[in-house]
């Protein structure tokens, strides 16, 4: 027993210590306190708030109504009281009208909990984390306090997430008007495994959970929000990861990380951390990793000394966002065989994007050349062979330039000759540069 308080101690110390770095001066997590009542450890450290947001805490631990056999337990709401907040657990049992008033749990049955009380000794209003166990402490509930103090040192700081994103030069996107399925032209194979494996999992958590805990032994440590887009430049990644957040209605952040690392360098794993912590700040986004290619090159092969201090960051934060589950995390690659066999297996569920099939190819030629017949589509799809969706844009936008240029007043249209023109210069031109431009099926 004396050894896992030893443990325990060492450890949390480490981790506050590690964290109070990043609190202002308002704001600070006082050391660990531990010590053993009968034959119970109870470990109880406090997170001080110069402004604590009502129900922050709460949406972060993913707190509400839960059934626990003939118990019915009911999280509350914060309750001010004397400039404090306080956060209790309710039981009500069905042979009793009694109502015990208890700590908190937050979402393990080890017996890690989260309350906020009022304390003299506190300046302010502030969170209390308290856990108390008749077992010896393991790296699992170390591991789970680290969580806990990570998810709350955005309502520890009171950072806004959407000013320290626009600091950084990083843009938020939340209207989705333009985006829906419809926006990217044919593609219905990639669609609906896009909606099988990423969307309908996300917007139907409580059915794929009660499906989980009656296939599953340990359910409560299903789930997997970081995902991989790979495929060839222009095959649409990116606005892809764009209708997903359309589709669950969250925020769209684009990191560029082959600038992340060029603009700061010799800080950039710091702000690939901060990126993070400001996403999980939003409670809900889909944050899109471009490039990640570029970045993390296999270790074999050569990678940057900063380039490896950058994929660990990654490597720590996604474990952290799979626990918390707040985010969704997608990641872009050209060359899925280039990426560190580490992240490989983080990003392991890799959704391809192939070139765009004959039929594909046709709905997007329809699209954007809506006066051209039939046979004039087959007869472009048939010369565009290993065409992106990006490349048939460029051919598009081509042929509209050639009849601008051409000036003749005879056509009032471009016609099949314009795009055959478009399609010679497209192939001279080669494999597209990387940035992509949406290809949808908007008017």
């Amino acid at each position: 027993m004396k050894r896992s308080i030893s443990y325990a101690k060492k450890a949390l110390d480490g981790i506050i210590e590690e964290a109070n770095k990043s609190l202002s001066d308002e704001a600070k997590i006082e050391p660990a306190e531990i010590r053993t009542n009968s034959d119970k450890i109870m470990i109880q450290y406090s997170i001080e708030c110069p402004d604590i947001e009502k129900g922050a805490v709460l949406d972060i631990l993913d707190m509400g109504i839960k059934e626990y056999g003939s118990s019915r337990q009911v999280y509350t709401p914060f309750k001010r009281f004397m400039d404090m907040y306080e956060v209790t657990m309710q039981q009500k049992y069905e042979d009793s009208d009694k109502i015990y008033t208890t700590i908190i749990g937050a979402g393990y049955s080890k017996g890690c909990v989260v309350m906020t009380t009022e304390s003299t000794h506190h300046r302010g209003p502030h969170i209390r984390i308290k856990m108390e166990t008749d077992r010896e402490i393991d790296e699992d509930d170390i591991g789970f306090h680290k969580q806990i103090i990570d998810s709350l040192l955005p309502v520890a700081t009171n950072i806004d997430p959407k000013k320290k994103f626009t600091g950084m030069g990083i843009a938020i996107e939340e209207d989705h008007s333009v985006f829906d399925w419809d926006y990217l032209a044919g593609y219905d194979r990639l669609k609906d495994e896009i909606r099988s494996k990423i969307v309908n999992p996300n917007l139907e958590k409580e059915i794929y959970a009660k499906v989980r805990t009656k296939t599953r032994i340990r359910p409560d440590q299903v789930g997997y929000n970081c995902y991989t887009f790979e495929g060839k430049p222009g095959v649409g990644k990116t606005d892809m990861a764009r209708v997903v957040a359309a589709e669950l209605g969250y925020p769209f952040i684009e990191v560029p990380l082959e600038e992340v690392v060029n603009r700061w360098y010799g800080e950039s794993e710091k702000i690939v951390s901060n990126i993070f912590e400001y996403a999980w700040a939003l409670d809900k986004a889909v944050l899109f990793f471009d490039e990640l290619d570029t970045l993390c090159g296999d270790r074999d092969g050569g990678m940057h000394e900063v380039t490896k201090r950058v994929t660990s960051v990654i490597m720590k934060k996604t474990a952290m966002n799979t626990m918390l589950k707040s985010t969704v995390v997608i990641a872009a690659t050209n060359r899925w065989d280039l990426l560190d066999e580490a992240l490989q297996r983080r990003f392991k569920k890799k959704i391809h994007f192939p070139l765009p099939t004959s039929d594909d190819l046709a709905a997007i030629y329809r699209h954007y050349a809506k006066q051209l017949s039939p046979d004039d589509i087959d007869q472009l799809v048939s010369i565009s062979d290993s065409f992106s969706g990006f490349d048939v844009l460029q051919v598009c936008e081509g042929a509209e330039s050639y009849f601008i240029d051409d000036k003749d007043t005879t056509k009032a249209i471009p016609d099949i000759d314009h795009y055959l023109r478009a399609i010679d210069g497209v192939k001279g031109i080669g494999e597209p540069k990387r940035k992509e431009i949406g290809f949808g099926n908007r008017e």
